[in-house]
């Protein structure tokens, strides 16, 4: 039997939904105008970021050394992020540089460098049953199903009319995505023992008194800080989601999705689109399904 915390004993996917806030499109736009994306080519040792700052200092002599700041990404990437736009532009205007004899491809960093377009084609209707009064919130429910985009809630659930089910609509990318069951745990926020911790942490957060393993401190000193923690105290519920109704939503043939990888302008068709019979999902109050 596989030791408790094994990869094999985990879940093997997540996902969450954010919202694509104003403060997220506005650090879209400064990356566009600030940040590289660089890519070592070919099979080599691991490059580290000081290296990659000896090489950018190298090729391209009239960089100040601060001028950029850069991170590691994952093995052979790394981020860069200048400045003022004369040094992002000496750069973003190369194809390459080397380091360590090794070519490094430089591309500017956009929306789609580690992602992609996609559309949700199910709208759900859901019933949460057992969620708590003092829980009663949107924010509650959407936390608890995170890979469920709520855009509807019914008015009795809204009024606290109807404390019996939590009755909401939501995008979601596949029927699957819809769990029969969540649990909540509500902990105790504690006070934090750094009195000038919440400028800087959300509340309940302590910080750590010294930097993180690979900045300049070993991994016994990490440890031992971080396990000097108090355990929270745990108020926890399992709620059942009922699964009521759902419906696909087909792109009609002549709706295309069209994106410019230059400068991320997004568009889709929503008007060209067909919506398919609604499907009933059998159900039952108090029941797991």
């Amino acid at each position: 039997m596989a030791q408790s915390g094994s990869f094999i004993r985990r879940p093997l996917h997540t996902k969450v939904v954010l919202d694509h806030t104003e403060e997220m499109m506005m650090e879209e736009a400064r990356l566009r105008g600030s940040a590289l994306v660089l890519t070592v080519s070919g099979t080599c040792p691991a490059l580290t970021p000081g290296q990659i700052i000896d090489g950018l200092l190298q090729d391209f002599p009239d960089l100040p050394l601060g001028a950029f700041q850069i991170s590691l990404m994952h093995p052979g990437s790394f981020f860069v992020r200048f400045t003022e736009p004369t040094w992002f532009n000496l750069v973003a205007t190369q194809d390459s540089f080397r380091c360590r004899g090794m070519p490094v491809l430089i591309r500017r960093w956009h929306l789609l460098t580690f992602a992609n377009f996609r559309k949700y084609m199910y709208i759900v209707r859901l019933y949460l049953e057992r969620l708590t009064p003092q829980a009663w919130s949107f924010d509650t429910v959407q936390r608890a199903l995170p890979s469920c985009l709520i855009h509807t809630i019914a008015e009795d659930t809204h009024s606290k009319r109807d404390l019996s089910f939590y009755v909401v609509g939501a995008w979601v990318d596949k029927l699957e995505d819809v769990p029969t069951e969540t649990t909540i745990d509500i902990h105790e926020l504690r006070p934090c023992v750094d009195p000038l911790a919440h400028v800087e942490l959300p509340p309940g957060f302590s910080s750590l008194n010294a930097p993180l393993p690979g900045a300049g401190m070993s991994t016994e000193r990490f440890n031992e800080e971080l396990w000097h923690t108090v355990a929270p105290r745990i108020l926890n519920t399992t709620i059942l989601v009922h699964l009521d109704s759902s419906m696909f939503i087909r792109p009609a043939p002549s709706s295309r999705d069209q994106w410019s990888r230059d400068d991320d302008d997004y568009y889709d068709g929503d008007d060209d689109i067909t919506r398919m019979d609604k499907e009933i999902h059998p159900w039952m109050h108090g029941v797991w399904h």
